[in-house]
């Protein structure tokens, strides 16, 4: 059902002014462990992606998505805070259950109990936990299944990337390899998580070209990859090796890299993809403090109650399981390009090439055969001296003959 929606043209506009206007990019969360996650403009479509996602799983009604979608805009317009948006998201999820169950008052404890339970039902007993795989192993999973034993990326050339910056000193340029062939998949409860995730795979990519720590300083584009913008991927990844002083043919081989691996996933127009796994298939389709819930609800208001429900309580986690393909579904998100641009195609004609000042990066074009050329042009700058006076001496022989 979501994919439906988001062919909606009411829905797309919503999304794309999360990532244009300022009172939605400026969004921020109230959780230290999201901050560390993502960077700060890229919450408010995070947050939308999440109440559209939550929608589609509580509420599912296409008759009601137009008001939701004017609600959250408002809500969005209203507060900037994780903690207040979500207050907001809750509240207007208990209005529309209490709607679909003809429930004129929300405050009574009966009505309380009634929204609370038909949450629970839809979002933990009925509901799912998401897993984000790069769009390319789509048709591989669909007939194979998901195996924790495989892995998404070809571990021994990352490897051999990894040790090029490791012998100049760099730690960690990749995150999210496992060298020791016991593969867990990653999942989560948390539909804003599961969306950012899909958004930056394969995650090794994306903490190659945009997120390690040695990518923190200005000149860097955090975001290059999450917007899917080759050249400040290309960008983030010369000025890297410059900065670690690697040899051409190291410079060489690191560009290459990424070109086989940017063609692999399609980057250029590649979706993101989550498959939504029955929470009963892997036993997490309950709540051990529901029934405190219920018997607590009358001494607040519902929408404190609802997110206890909702709530994320596995972030990140990792199981090691064979899952069998009744116990999932493969669900197709927008990606950046298609909210920002309305389709996933042509954006590098749309972002040019950025000018780059020699004295921070040198040029690296013919694979950086002139990257280390400051000895070249003082050579040249020197004979050009020396010409120069060679003519004045020659000017001032002949004058005085």
């Amino acid at each position: 059902m979501i994919e439906k929606f988001l062919e909606r043209a009411d829905v797309l506009d919503f999304l794309r002014e999360c990532l244009t206007d300022s009172r939605f990019v400026n969004t921020t969360t109230s959780e230290m462990f999201e901050e560390d996650l993502f960077l700060k403009n890229q919450y408010g479509l995070l947050f939308a992606m999440d109440a559209l996602i939550k929608f589609d799983i509580i509420v599912g009604d296409p008759d009601l998505i137009d008001e939701y979608v004017a609600q959250l805009r408002r809500i969005m317009k209203k507060f900037n805070t994780g903690n207040d948006l979500y207050l907001g998201l809750n509240k207007t999820l208990g209005k529309l259950i209490a709607s679909k169950l003809n429930l004129e008052d929300t405050d009574s404890p009966e009505n309380k109990k009634a929204i609370i339970k038909y949450i629970y039902e839809r979002y933990i007993q009925n509901g799912y936990i998401f897993h984000s795989f790069p769009a390319e192993y789509l048709e591989e999973i669909k007939n194979t299944g998901i195996d924790s034993s495989e892995a998404y990326y070809n571990l021994e050339e990352v490897k051999e990337i990894d040790a090029i910056f490791k012998n100049h000193g760099m730690g960690k340029i990749f995150d999210g390899l496992n060298e020791n062939h016991n593969y867990a998949i990653d999942i989560t409860d948390s539909p804003l998580i599961a969306y950012f995730n899909a958004l930056n795979m394969p995650k090794y990519l994306n903490t190659f070209t945009s997120t390690n720590e040695y990518l923190l300083e200005n000149k860097y584009d955090r975001n290059a990859f999450y917007k899917k913008d080759k050249v400040a991927c290309l960008d983030n990844i010369k000025r890297l090796s410059n900065n670690a002083g690697l040899t051409n043919q190291e410079k060489e081989k690191v560009l290459a890299f990424f070109e086989k691996e940017w063609k692999l996933y399609k980057c250029n127009t590649c979706s993101p993809y989550i498959m939504f796994i029955k929470r009963s298939s892997l036993s997490k389709n309950y709540l051990d403090h529901y029934q405190a819930i219920l018997d607590n609800c009358h001494k607040e208001d519902v929408s404190f109650s609802i997110e206890k429900i909702l709530e994320s309580r596995y972030k990140h986690e990792k199981i090691s399981v064979k899952l069998n393909p009744n116990d999932y579904k493969f669900v197709k998100l927008a990606g950046y390009k298609k909210v920002y641009f309305g389709d996933e195609e042509g954006f590098e004609e749309i972002f040019p090439e950025k000018e780059k000042e020699e004295e921070e990066t040198p040029s690296m074009g013919f694979g950086f055969a002139f990257a280390n050329n400051y000895g070249g042009l003082t050579i040249v700058f020197l004979l050009g001296i020396i010409l120069v006076l060679v003519g004045i001496i020659l000017i001032l022989l002949g004058f005085y003959q």
